[in-house]
């Protein structure tokens, strides 16, 4: 079972965010990058569980909310204007091989880089 260690990943300008793990419920672990106002924290979870006929499921989520600030007097009040989300779940065989689990990464990071795909998401349209 592979340790809660920081999550680091890098954005479209080659920043880096760090989530750093926040805890682990039930084999939901989650992780936090802190905006410095709570409720804009942003989260990741991770779990990977047996379904109910044996299969494997494993599950990350990532959950980016975009803040909106007023000025009330002396204070700042922030409120979330709307929340951005990435689910991804992969769904294997209850007998698959770490090497197949291993592939469909690979080919998930190859899918992810197609032009094609890059407008999809990008754009938020279908294909045609």
């Amino acid at each position: 079972m592979p340790k809660m260690n920081p999550v680091v990943i890098k954005d479209s300008t080659d920043a880096t965010r760090t989530f750093t793990p926040s805890g682990n419920d039930k084999g939901v672990t989650t992780f936090t990058s802190g905006t410095g106002v709570p409720i804009g924290d942003e989260r990741l979870t991770v779990s990977a569980v047996r379904t109910a006929n044996g299969r494997k499921k494993v599950a990350v989520k990532i959950a980016v909310p975009e803040l909106g600030s007023t000025q009330v007097g002396a204070s700042t009040k922030y409120e979330v204007l709307r929340t951005n989300y990435m689910e991804l779940t992969l769904n294997y065989a209850a007998d698959s091989t770490e090497a197949e689990r291993r592939e469909f990464r690979w080919n998930l990071a190859g899918l992810i880089a197609d032009p094609g795909i890059i407008n999809v998401i990008d754009k938020a349209e279908a294909l045609y």
